[in-house]
């Protein structure tokens, strides 16, 4: 039988990343908090466990699934599950901490991992690796377990910097229980292809809050009653149209969306479709309460982005409501230059249900000077109009003068 691998309170009769012990033990049960530098933990059983008490603090922790163990007759035998009861704290000065889940010894037929969170995970980045197996239907998952769903001010899973999901993958928050409705994550910022679920039931949510500095690009598919929240200085991008999240919080930063957003609210940064070099992409909405921040519409001659609400249009509160507004100056003017009346009017928002706006501080981000904008709502439809700012020709700058020259004279003679 594997032996078990004790650590009680520190590093001269903990762990070191660099002893056999480590690889070798069935379960890693802590009687206090430890500080190792690294930890290699090969698996070698369906069920591993990392609990009983105290917090393990590391700079680099990575799960490693066993060939020798999956293999049996050429066939899949299965997958593992392990289980984080203990608080796990991957972290270091400089930002690199590193938890890496789902790396193999060798190439082989497996099913799956399953990394069931119990207690809190703090870590600078999180990687769950594309399954490294010959069986098409083989995945790694990072799952919500039975205990511990965090909190809003104390979320179950911290990322300070970057959240990748790869290919086959999935970060698992499906698995309810009666005595809790929430379950809170935080990451810097999600790059990958793997899939993010939250619960199915209504009324229990699943909160992923994005806080981190720079670009982030995820591909994968969302879905569940999946909530994020943008509150961040960084440009975060989900580019599948599968995507379907149950509400979407803008309070800084940048977000561009492709999918279903649900309910929507708007206090800070700037949402956006992701084809940000398009000027006919939809964003699906189920409701929009607009307070604050931007948003940001793509324009070309007739065509423009919209946004289409199947509920409610609200705007509230006194701060700016801006209408990031990106089209081209020289051909925006050419195609007001022939219209009639020198302006033309866009549908950019379509309503399904009703419309309060008890904010009607409406701004225009255009990095011009060349054109006048109005923006109203009538019978279900968000109307932005753009004129171009009349300049006098010449002739008639000289008609003005001279009446003005008239008006002086008549006045000298009085």
């Amino acid at each position: 039988a594997e032996s078990n691998v004790f650590i009680i309170t520190s590093l001269e009769n903990g762990l070191d990343g660099s002893s056999s012990d480590v690889t070798t033990g069935n379960n890693i049960n802590l009687g206090g908090d430890v500080t190792v530098k690294s930890v290699n933990w090969e698996v070698r059983s369906n069920v591993q466990k990392f609990y009983t008490g105290g917090t393990l603090y590391t700079e680099s922790f990575t799960l490693v699934s066993s060939a020798e163990h999956f293999i049996s007759g050429g066939g899949p035998s299965g997958g593992v599950q392990v289980c984080i009861g203990s608080d796990l704290n991957v972290t270091n000065a400089d930002g690199t901490g590193l938890l890496t889940i789902g790396a193999v010894t060798a190439k082989f037929n497996y099913i799956g991992t399953d990394t069931i969170v119990n207690n809190r995970i703090v870590a600078d980045n999180i990687t769950v690796l594309k399954p490294n197996a010959w069986a098409d239907s083989s995945y790694n998952k990072l799952s919500l377990g039975w205990g511990n769903a965090g909190t809003k001010d104390e979320p179950i899973i911290v990322v300070n910097n970057t959240l990748t999901l790869g290919d086959k993958t999935e970060l698992d928050f499906t698995k309810e229980q009666e005595y809790r409705e929430n379950s809170y994550i935080s990451a810097g910022g999600i790059n990958g292809s793997g899939k993010i679920k939250g619960f199915k039931t209504e009324g229990r949510n699943f909160y992923i809050t994005l806080t981190g500095v720079g670009e982030f690009l995820y591909s994968g598919i969302v879905s569940g009653n999946t909530n994020v929240i943008m509150d961040s200085s960084s440009t975060q991008i989900f580019t599948n149209s599968e995507n379907s999240f149950a509400s979407v919080t803008m309070i800084a930063g940048r977000g561009e969306f492709e999918g279903s957003l649900g309910n929507v609210v708007i206090e800070g940064g700037t949402i956006s479709s992701y084809d940000v070099d398009s000027a006919d992409t939809v964003m699906n909405m189920a409701s929009l309460t607009w307070s604050g921040g931007a948003i940001d519409i793509n324009i070309l001659e007739d065509m423009s982005d919209t946004i289409a609400i199947a509920g409610n249009f609200t705007t509230s509160g006194d701060d700016k409501l801006t209408f990031d507004l990106d089209f081209d100056e020289f051909g925006m003017e050419s195609f007001l230059e022939g219209k009639d009346d020198k302006s033309y009017t866009y549908d950019i928002l379509s309503i399904g249900g009703t419309s309060t706006i008890d904010n009607s501080n409406f701004v225009f981000d255009d990095n011009s000077d060349k054109f006048n904008y109005d923006f109203a709502v009538e019978d279900g439809i968000g109307k932005l109009t753009i004129s171009l700012i009349q300049v006098p020709e010449p002739a008639d700058i000289a008609v003005i003068f001279g009446a003005f020259a008239l008006i002086f004279a008549a006045y000298r003679r009085k």
